[in-house]
């Protein structure tokens, strides 16, 4: 089981999910936890696909393309509901992670098991 489990909604924005996931890629090295990305695809007509398909292999992806579009509550519900993290974070597809302020939420939340919820910073 990972640590940390990032839900990734996301619907016709291939282009930020790819910025998104380059980064990543870059960055996840960093990264001192086990991890899962859980991305949401709410049916998507563009080219989130196979985006998603470039990337498998160089992060630890769990894709879920909707049969049809959920609407963005829903599509976020049944990303929270297929985490298995001990933790979750929400990231949206447009924004970039600071993985060092991450790192440093996740020692928080194992140092102190009364704490329940951290705003996680993002670029």
């Amino acid at each position: 089981m990972a640590l940390l489990s990032v839900c990734i909604p996301t619907y016709n924005r291939a282009r930020y999910l790819e910025n998104l996931l380059k980064e990543l890629t870059a960055q996840i090295g960093g990264l001192r936890h086990s991890y899962e990305l859980l991305i949401g695809d709410n049916c998507s007509s563009d080219t989130t696909e196979q985006v998603v398909a470039e990337y498998q292999d160089k992060l630890n992806i769990r894709y879920f393309r909707r049969p049809s579009n959920l609407g963005s509550a829903e599509n976020m519900n049944q990303l929270y509901r297929s985490a298995q993290g001990k933790y979750v974070l929400y990231h949206a597809d447009d924004d970039l992670p600071i993985l060092a302020e991450i790192n440093n939420n996740l020692d928080i939340f194992e140092r102190n098991p009364a704490v329940g919820v951290i705003f996680a910073p993002w670029l």
